[in-house]
């Protein structure tokens, strides 16, 4: 084949030498040229120089000249590349261009051809040789005056006209009868949407049924009248959405041999076959969860099936089609053995293109569209891939496309291309040869297609997707997938930069897939030009056009204020210990303790906020009832008072990895933090599990931190704050620490190893010479965890401290600590907001500790299991059991157990 070389490295040579390779300019998108002279194409700068179109490159769509903001400020903030440009969705060998967004990312946009999709006023207002504009708009009284065919066009009456009915009723087709042509299609899908003049308005028509079913007749609707197209709902590619004027409909029909049983038409086994195709263009070939179905067919046909109040799942995705169409296969298998679904020879998909409804608000049912068209799209599946074959053909030869009426054969000949597309008046016309190339791009071998197709494979699941598309998006279809895992296989240093700013930071689990879009893009659409869809998706009610500005209404300022009180909680927590070791009598006793806490924050860019939270508790709980090294309860302060934990400003370096936060710091924020054993509140109760007790933490107090990210994979902490917690002689002590935290993907499981130093100068006592009262504590450690699955993590703690120093308000030492456990989710036993854990860790004491009391004391050894259930949003409970071994050292003492109960309420 010829042209294969034309989508992959070829395109992006194309934004490397810009749009004027070899002497032609195409900067200017009006003019005539006659597209049937004769101009060889030829390779210009190693890409296909198609020399008899106005754009000699056409086959480069609009959305591939973004400028990623290299153009404007050198450096590259936005990626929609890797829509198109991914790993693949369909799963052919090397089918994945995923480079290319590295590649491009390189270069600015140059000279962009599609100016009247850019920059309208570039081509509307084309002087012509009278000195006129070519057009005028006239925004008063909503009308275009078209000085090139001395007329005005009055826009509300172009949107009116119905030329969807008129290409109809006048039966117009692509193609032609040439027996050496590409064939001829006859436009048979009748008009869903027209303007009903007699009741002045846009109306939908009765040719779809509630099924989706579009017939030839809008009164009889049966085998007979069904043209076998069937509309479906589909969740729209990123980018192509109604706010930026792309409004349509989305249309397939599957070979005759598909409709059929025993040569007869029959709806349901289309129906099944349209359901099975269904699976395997998701690539699902088990629990696939299809529309209702007839469940005696399903049953004659063997198929393996489980029935739900309103779907039906194919447990095993059948390897057959069904009815006429049985001998079939559903599924191409490569050389490994992989099942690839695609769609059989012959399937045909439609997908006209509306123009916007401006009184769409008054017709909702419509879902703004008109019975006049930009565009209606087609294609026929020609033939099937090799599926054990990737990368691309490179041939000497270039030469043009097929083209026959409208018709066009996509880059791997695997689909034929068709369309219409309106004229100068209003009606529908077959597209021009360079107009179909536009085509070759999108539908050639980028991957992130499926097929060389956008829609089916996201349909809608179930019956909700039988239906003309009406924008009501749901959960249930599949994101664009592997992305961002090939990020971590970058082995270009370079590029590595340029993506890292970008791409890096986000892991598409942790976004909704438009959200995903919307914060790649740095915008709504690939050119960031959607300035009131952009507003809206910020949360402002209007955009004010005069000043290019999102605008608050007085709601949503109100709406701001409220949205200071970031939480307000409370933790309530009762528990009963035995074998009181701090009692002669080691009876059994209850306790409790609360505490409420409030956290205040603002946001005042993306850059900076400030943070505030307060705390106020009352009881101990049955701690000082204990002898221990560790603590059973780290909610419970003894404070009775209202005072503040946090309060800091926090400044995120534009240009810079660097954060700063400075003011009033919590250390165990910054050193020693872990994913699962870090909350006291929602984790373990005991202290050793929430931080270290072997680092000598001061409390709260005035203090700054600085974080450096590098390369996405690092955050380098360094802090430094008083060790005092009153404001007198605020930095004659001080606490100093520095973290690493190595973020890493271990099997594509999120995991964070941190190894971290400390010392604290304020005043210690040596253990060995009382008189040495100015010395100095210090120490190291790590604090790991990592996911294991999706549902289970793991932590590691290690510590170790200065043996030979303790401070007054301590009596004792621990040298060494360590501690070990997991934490499982809920959705194991489909409690998704649950968790259950359980950690063990072991407080050993200095010698030098043990010395000076003169006893031979053991490492005190903890076991602590929660489940935190979730009652509702605002309350969460939790059973807590902890089982101490050689408490205070102490080997003679016996096991203490420790029950309790935490209650959570969130306001």
């Amino acid at each position: 084949m010829k042209y294969k070389l034309v989508l992959t490295g070829i395109i992006s040579s194309a934004f490397l030498y810009g749009c004027n390779i070899g002497g032609a300019n195409i900067s200017d998108p009006v003019g005539e040229y006659d597209e049937n002279e004769v101009k060889p194409a030829k390779l210009v700068a190693g890409f296909p120089w198609f020399s008899k179109y106005k754009n000699p490159t056409a086959y480069i769509p609009l959305e591939c000249y973004t400028d990623t903001g290299k153009a404007k400020t050198g450096e590259a903030f936005a990626n929609p590349c890797y829509v198109c440009h991914n790993a693949g969705n369909t799963p052919v060998d090397n089918a994945g261009d995923w480079e290319n967004q590295i590649n491009w990312l390189r270069f600015p946009a140059n000279d962009n051809p599609w100016l009247n999709a850019v920059a309208p006023e570039k081509t509307i207002e084309k002087p012509l040789s009278n000195g006129k504009k070519w057009t005028e708009l006239d925004e008063i009284n909503n009308q275009v005056k078209d000085n090139k065919e001395n007329k005005i066009i009055k826009i509300d009456d172009w949107i009116k006209q119905n030329n969807w009915e008129d290409a109809y009723n006048n039966e117009v087709y692509i193609g032609s009868d040439n027996p050496f042509g590409l064939g001829k299609y006859k436009l048979d899908i009748p008009p869903l949407y027209k303007w009903d003049s007699n009741n002045n308005r846009f109306v939908k028509t009765n040719y779809i049924d509630n099924e989706g079913f579009i017939y030839s007749s809008e009164n009889e609707h049966t085998n007979n009248t069904n043209t076998w197209w069937r509309a479906y709902d589909w969740k729209h590619f990123p980018g192509f959405f109604p706010t930026n004027g792309r409004l349509d409909s989305a249309m397939i029909r599957l070979p005759e041999v598909f409709r059929k049983e025993n040569g007869q038409y029959n709806k349901e086994i289309y129906k099944i076959n349209l359901a099975i195709l269904e699976c395997a263009v998701k690539q699902l070939t088990e629990n696939c969860e299809v529309e209702p179905l007839d469940t005696n067919l399903l049953d004659r046909y063997g198929i393996n099936y489980t029935t739900t109040n309103s779907t039906i799942i194919f447990n095993q995705v059948p390897n057959k089609y069904m009815g006429d169409a049985s001998n079939i296969d559903v599924w191409q298998i490569k050389s490994d053995g992989t099942k690839v679904g695609l769609y059989p020879v012959g399937t045909e998909l439609a997908h006209p293109i509306y123009y916007i409804d401006p009184d769409w608000e008054s017709r909702p049912d419509l879902a703004a569209k008109t019975g006049h068209l930009k565009e209606f799209r087609y294609m026929k599946k020609l033939a099937m891939p090799d599926i054990n074959v990737g990368g691309e053909e490179e041939e000497e030869n270039i030469d043009y496309f097929p083209y026959d009426n409208g018709l066009m054969p996509n880059d791997p000949e695997t689909w034929l291309m068709g369309g219409w597309i309106e004229d100068k008046d209003g009606k529908l016309r077959p597209q021009s040869e360079e107009e179909m190339a536009f085509c070759m791009a999108c539908h050639g071998a980028i991957s992130g297609t499926v097929d060389s197709t956008f829609t089916y494979w996201r349909k809608l699941t179930g019956s909700t997707g039988w239906k003309d598309t009406d924008y009501g998006y749901n959960k249930d279809v599949k994101d664009i997938k592997y992305w961002a895992e090939k990020l971590n296989q970058i082995e270009d240093e370079n590029a590595s930069v340029y993506l890292g700013k970008i791409a890096g930071k986000y892991d598409p689990k942790d976004y909704g897939e438009y959200q995903l879009y919307f914060t790649m893009t740095n915008g709504i659409d690939h050119f960031r030009s959607n300035k009131e869809g952009i507003c809206r998706i910020l949360g402002y009610d209007t955009y004010d056009q005069s000043n290019d500005n999102c605008k608050k209404t007085t709601s949503q300022k109100i709406e701001e204020l409220k949205e200071l009180l970031i939480n307000v909680r409370t933790t309530f927590i009762i528990q009963n210990a035995n074998n009181v070791n701090n009692d002669q009598s080691k009876k059994s006793i209850t306790d409790g303790s609360y505490s409420i806490d409030l956290e205040i924050g603002k946001e005042f860019s993306k850059n900076d906020k400030v943070y505030l939270y307060f705390e106020h508790g009352n009881g101990t709980g049955v701690t000082d009832e204990l002898q221990l090294f560790g603590n059973v309860n780290a909610d419970a302060t003894g404070e009775e008072s209202l005072y503040l934990v946090e309060g800091w400003y926090e400044y995120n370096f534009q240009n810079f990895p660097l954060k700063l936060t400075v003011g009033q710091l919590d250390p165990t924020c910054y050193i020693d933090d872990n994913e699962y054993a870090n909350d006291e509140t929602i984790q373990f109760l005991s202290d050793i599990f929430v931080n270290s007790p072997a680092i000598d933490f001061p409390s709260s107090s005035i203090g700054a931190n600085f974080q450096l990210s590098l390369l996405n994979f690092l955050d380098i902490d360094f802090l430094s704050m008083s060790a005092k917690s009153n404001l007198e002689d605020i930095f004659d002590d001080m606490f100093i620490a520095n973290q690493f935290k190595f973020k890493t993907k271990i099997f594509n499981k999120s995991g964070n190893y941190r190894f971290y130093i400390w010392v604290n100068t304020s005043k210690h006592t040596k253990w060995n010479n009382p008189l040495k009262t100015n010395e100095k504590n210090y120490g190291f450690g790590v604090s790991f965890d990592q996911e294991i699955t999706d549902i289970i993590g793991i932590f590691f703690r290690y510590s170790w401290q200065n043996p030979k120093v303790y401070i007054e308000d301590n009596g004792f030492n621990i040298e060494h600590f360590w501690s070990i456990g997991f934490q499982i989710n809920g959705n194991l036993w489909k409690r998704e907001n649950d968790t259950f854990g359980i950690g063990f860790g072991q407080l050993i004491p200095s010698n030098d500790f043990k010395n000076s009391v003169n006893q031979k004391l053991e490492s005190e050894n903890h076991l602590e299991a929660y489940y935190n259930f979730q009652l509702n949003k605002h309350l969460n409970l939790s059973p807590d059991l902890q089982i101490i071994w050689n408490p205070y050292g102490d080997s003679n003492s016996d096991t203490i157990y420790v029950l309790g109960m935490r209650g959570q309420l969130n306001f």
